[in-house]
């Protein structure tokens, strides 16, 4: 019954035009630091890989240990002093994941910090979309 009612009130603020939710319906990390964006609705999953990088070195990946949109945080571990880092999510990378988890494109300056005089950047790099198996 909930469920039914959830999708009705969904449903009715599409056809009066005031469905603004594009988020994704859920956001996880897998066991691989794969994250995943869950999108209910079109019953798919967005996976993207965290990603360090320079402008003078290869991208390194980044173990993820969560995302969270609702306060714009990310929890990674730091892959040079293996700390467990949480980070803000500037508010313009925030929206550009809300807005474009779907298109398949990278997510680019979601955090920058300064290492050994380099500046880093850390992104989320897209790798899949699939559909949902849901059982």
């Amino acid at each position: 019954m909930n469920k039914i009612l959830l999708h009705e009130i969904s449903r009715n603020k599409k056809l009066m035009g005031l469905n603004e939710d594009n988020q994704p319906s859920n956001v996880s990390v897998s066991k691989d630091g794969t994250v995943n964006f869950w999108d209910l609705e079109s019953k798919k999953v967005y996976r993207y890989k965290l990603i360090a990088s320079t402008k003078v070195t290869k991208d390194m990946p980044i173990e993820v240990k969560s995302i969270n949109l609702e306060d714009g945080t990310i929890e990674y571990i730091d892959p040079e002093t293996e700390e467990i880092k949480v980070e803000k999510i500037n508010e313009e990378a925030k929206n550009n994941i809300v807005q474009n988890y779907k298109n398949g494109s990278d997510i680019e300056n979601l955090h920058t910090f300064k290492h050994k005089g380099f500046t880093v950047t850390i992104k989320l790099k897209f790798v899949e979309a699939a559909p949902l198996n849901i059982k």
